[in-house]
């Protein structure tokens, strides 16, 4: 929730009278006010320190090795000295950016020393090094974009590892979850994590294709959700369980789009193993659900289902998961009064008809029959909404 929008609405609650000017303030103060300078000071080193970087590097070669081991060392460490004297005072922007711009360089060092002494940059150590210098910095002097600059350090060193050197990197994972994931869980703020899993879950991804076979990414997805149910706080499950959801949405979009029968009937193998940890942790989540009395948010589990089992029929297997979740999401928004889940449940059910209309509709219904045949069902869940509303709202007033 913004402060700003809080410091509106609560000013009509005092004319209202259904608060007093003291308890507004209380109320405002919950809200912390966002730093936009902050932000502006953050991305101002990143192109400073790509600026610095290009102007070091145009002129590299005419520059002595022992100069060159200088400017990068005296440019670091002039630029920490300068975020250790700025966080001091109290001048958080600047402390941030001068910071930044210290990473940036020794970054860059690690690559062009790197360079100059015929080092084998075919590796993913001088992420890894530069990924700690972060986590240093930032245990040194906490600050939330700190944070986010060595978690994208960290992300972009395994997409190269993975996608160009054709080598998952365990340690960059270990790195990812354990340090940056332990300090971002000690922050408790919604965003951050949401994109701490995001992240996560493309490097999962990434890894089942390249690694495993694709299927495998359910498991993880499933060990998010499970995660999810041991953690307390909602600023960190609900950015678990989002992920697990969405990515799985998208995963079986991919499915009803991309999976190609005649492709993969003869190349596609499916382990027998993947079984033995997909039972058992569908099941245990189905368990946690009913037993947190999620009756309703079962139907997103669906999405977990393996409709590539039938090669033939992954098309309609995964239409069908995706029209029983986007109705099982409009349904839960409207019992929990929760609009947002239902403009998700509607978005859903409109991608869902575009698969089918682009898969399987296009070329055997009639333009007209198909939109007709779409229109209704909406008109449809709209009606069954509509009436469990009005029957509950009764059931309240007589009560």
């Amino acid at each position: 929730m913004k402060r700003g929008w809080i410091e509106a609405e609560s000013k009509e609650w005092v004319e209202e009278g259904l608060i007093d000017q003291k308890q507004r303030q209380a109320i405002v103060s919950r809200y912390k006010r966002h730093s936009t300078p902050t932000l502006f000071f953050f991305l101002a080193a990143i192109l400073i320190g790509l600026a610095c970087l290009s102007l070091v590097a145009a002129n590299w070669t005419a520059i002595h090795h022992l100069f060159r081991v200088l400017i990068i060392l005296g440019f670091m460490s002039a630029f920490y000295f300068v975020g250790y004297r700025a966080f001091i005072r109290g001048h958080h922007g600047v402390g941030v950016f001068a910071y930044v711009v210290a990473l940036s360089a020794f970054g860059s060092g690690i690559f062009l020393l790197g360079d100059m002494y015929h080092f084998s940059m075919n590796s993913t150590l001088p992420f890894f090094m530069w990924g700690i210098a972060a986590l240093l910095i930032y245990l040194s002097q906490p600050h939330v974009f700190i944070w986010v600059f060595g978690l994208i350090v960290v992300f972009v060193g395994q997409m190269l590892a993975t996608i160009q050197l054709h080598d998952f990197d365990w340690f960059l994972l270990a790195l990812f979850v354990i340090a940056f994931g332990t300090t971002g869980y000690l922050l408790k703020q919604k965003r951050l994590m949401w994109l701490f899993t995001s992240l996560l879950a493309v490097q999962l991804f990434v890894f089942s294709v390249s690694e495993l076979e694709f299927y495998w990414f359910t498991i993880f997805a499933l060990t998010f959700y499970l995660v999810s149910y041991g953690v307390k706080f909602d600023e960190i499950q609900k950015p678990l369980q989002g992920t697990a959801v969405i990515s799985m949405f998208i995963f079986v979009v991919f499915q009803a789009l991309l999976f190609d029968p005649f492709v993969y009937s003869e190349a596609f193998v499916l382990q027998e193993i993947y079984y033995l940890f997909l039972i058992p942790f569908l099941s245990l989540v189905i368990l946690l659900a009913i037993l947190n009395q999620e009756k309703v948010g079962l139907t997103q589990l669906v999405l977990f289902l393996p409709v590539f089992v039938w090669p033939e029929y992954t098309t309609l297997l995964a239409t069908f998961v995706l029209f029983t979740f986007s109705v099982g999401k409009m349904v839960e928004g409207d019992q929990l009064y929760e609009e947002s889940k239902v403009k998700y449940g509607i978005v859903a059910f409109l991608i869902s008809i575009g698969i089918v209309y682009i898969e399987m509709a296009w070329d055997f219904l009639d333009r007209t029959f198909f939109f007709l045949m779409g229109g209704l069902v909406l008109f449809g869940v709209g009606m069954i909404l509509n009436r469990y509303q009005r029957e509950r709202l009764k059931g309240s007033d007589e009560e």
